[in-house]
């Protein structure tokens, strides 16, 4: 985060649990201790009433986040994004289910037992690095509008007009069915 942001002010909502850990990192510029779940992680996640709710709010709404992360890949504490007052939300998601984040790394379900093929900091990273393209201002996904016809070339409208007389096919350069791919002979008709 700091690579990517700087001069950002970098707070950490953990638990208690965790803020010891927290602390040895330099970069992070304030902890504030909000309890997920049970001291036992076997316990599961703590239920929370609506007042738990507001007085987080309340608590970070004074800071003025322009940005809220949400480091953890599994859902449950996806919602607490929602209580930061945070201009930009940010979060691994799982289809579609947090339509709401600004920006979001797609997550498969973590199925146990199974070989991981990437370490979890590697996902983190992606995370962080997509936050980091959507705020840079340069982006462009059309680099520059293609040269309008002129009469050089095809001959302007005439020209144009010329093209569309034969048949024209349009390619969607990211077609991953079958019958969109290009060239057609690797369509399996």
């Amino acid at each position: 985060m700091k690579r990517h942001f700087p001069a950002a002010r970098l707070y950490v909502l953990t638990s208690r649990a965790s803020k010891s850990v927290w602390a040895l990192e330099p970069a992070v510029d304030e902890l504030i201790e909000f309890e997920f779940f049970h001291a036992r992680s076997s316990a599961g996640v703590v239920e929370r009433t609506e007042d738990d709710w507001r007085e987080l709010r309340e608590r970070l709404g004074p800071h003025r986040f322009d940005l809220a992360i949400d480091l953890r890949k599994h859902w449950e504490t996806r919602p607490v994004l929602q209580s930061t007052g945070a201009r930009y939300l940010a979060g691994f998601d799982m289809k579609g289910k947090f339509p709401w984040l600004d920006v979001a790394i797609e997550w498969s379900e973590d199925s146990a037992l199974l070989r991981k093929r990437q370490h979890a900091t590697d996902d983190l990273v992606s995370l962080v690095d997509a936050v980091a393209a959507a705020c840079e201002a340069d982006r462009a996904v059309i680099p520059r509008l293609p040269t309008p016809l002129s009469d050089e070339g095809l001959g302007g409208v005439a020209g144009a007009r010329r093209i569309f007389r034969k048949r024209v096919v349009c390619v969607h350069p990211s077609a991953g069915n079958e019958m969109r791919q290009w060239p057609p002979n690797t369509l399996a008709c």
